[in-house]
């Protein structure tokens, strides 16, 4: 009876392989039959957390059905690769557990209670790998299949053996499908080249994202990554922001969705497109920020030093820029209302089917609060601020010329 369980289980453990290497859904079917069957195999034969180990499988046959099911939503050849870091935390977890269940089996009566533990362990990450689409479940699955064909050769589950050796030569054609589909699942696009940054777009047939490499000379352009990631963090779920998917730690890249619109005409806006736009910036001003308020006339002045240093600018340009400088000071340390503020609006709208998105945050901060209204020309009350926004602009072409 045994043995003719056990062929059946080959048979749709064999099933299951064909179709994960294919990244066939299907392949969960086949597990979930294969896993009931070998539960009551290893409970016959002892090998108590092997069995246990199958009714996990069980529970993650529905869990990977449904965590395929919404990947292929997105992407049917979905693959992902975890860095050293996750591989080495995961790696001293299944060591740790091992330890702790093997000591606890010794008194049990088990058969290899060590040998046993580490591949039920093992087992279960790397299941949790495969549902996952991590793409060195693979290398993981040759490690543990390895002891696994010890285990059950000496308990003479002689065609499960066989399965085992077959599975060797399946996880590494597996891994290099896998990893071959990792590789070509995108297309690279570079996108117009900003003044600020480049950027490219990756295409996943089903959905884009856009890439991001960060300007070296951030600082000299007045940017604060820190920041700005900060920035992005409170925008994340805003219906008006585009989602970031990840950010490098030391702020070298970061990767968003691609946003499909339009940049607006503000020459063409009517009172309605007016209004909305005001809405717009309320909505986004509502988020209160952990930072200081920005200081206009140190990133101003800085600008100017290195322009100054890099031009011939004649004396009187140069005494109107330095009374300038003195206004803006004295405007500095005022006490005027400071706000989340985007300064770089007019070329950063786009208009979606989904309504006004901004993109490109990283030259905002805790800044003046009329700033980006006064710059999409929504309101002109305030001609320091006009003054301001016109010497920005200036400046910031300058120095893009000169980094």
């Amino acid at each position: 009876m045994i043995i003719a369980l056990e062929i059946i289980a080959v048979v749709f453990a064999l099933l299951y392989l064909f179709f994960a290497m294919q990244q066939n859904i299907l392949c969960w079917y086949a597990a979930f039959i294969s896993t009931f069957i070998y539960t009551v195999i290893y409970w016959d034969v002892s090998l108590y957390m092997q069995s246990l180990l199958n009714i996990y499988y069980l529970l993650m046959a529905i869990y990977g059905w449904f965590s395929w099911k919404n990947k292929s939503e997105i992407d049917d050849n979905y693959v992902v690769s975890w860095s050293y870091k996750n591989h080495f935390i995961v790696i001293l977890i299944i060591l740790f557990l091992t330890v702790i269940s093997g000591l606890f089996l010794k008194d049990t009566g088990a058969v290899y209670p060590f040998l046993d533990s580490f591949t039920t362990w093992a087992s279960v990450i790397t299941t949790y790998m495969v549902a996952q689409k991590v793409l060195s479940n693979w290398l993981f699955w040759i490690v543990i299949n390895f002891i696994v064909i010890f285990l059950n050769f000496d308990r003479q589950l002689y065609f499960t053996v066989a399965l085992l050796v077959s599975y060797q030569f399946i996880s590494i054609y597996g891994y290099y499908q896998w990893r071959k589909s990792y590789y070509e699942k995108v297309k690279i696009q570079e996108l117009v080249k900003g003044l600020t940054n480049d950027s490219y777009m990756l295409d996943f047939e089903k959905f884009m994202l856009v890439l991001r490499i960060n300007n070296i000379n951030s600082d000299d352009l007045g940017i604060n990554r820190m920041h700005e990631a900060h920035i992005l963090e409170k925008l994340k779920n805003k219906p008006f922001a585009q989602n970031t998917i990840y950010i490098d730690k030391n702020y070298r890249f970061i990767l968003y969705e691609y946003i499909e619109g339009n940049s607006i005409d503000f020459k063409k806006l009517n009172d309605v497109d007016k209004k909305k736009l005001i809405e717009l910036i309320n909505s986004y001003q509502e988020i209160k920020l952990e930072l200081p308020k920005f200081n206009y006339f140190n990133h101003i002045n800085k600008y100017w030093q290195k322009i100054r240093k890099s031009n011939n600018i004649n004396s009187q340009k140069e005494k109107k820029i330095e009374n300038f400088l003195c206004d803006l000071n004295n405007f500095q340390k005022s006490n005027w209302p400071k706000l989340l503020t985007h300064h770089d609006l007019e070329k950063n709208i786009l208009a979606t089917k989904n309504g006004y998105k901004i993109i490109d945050w990283e030259y905002a901060a805790n800044g003046y609060y009329n700033f980006d209204r006064h710059s999409l020309k929504l309101i002109n009350n305030n001609k320091m601020i006009s003054k301001l926004i016109k010497n920005m602009n200036s400046f910031w072409f300058e120095i893009n010329k000169i980094s």
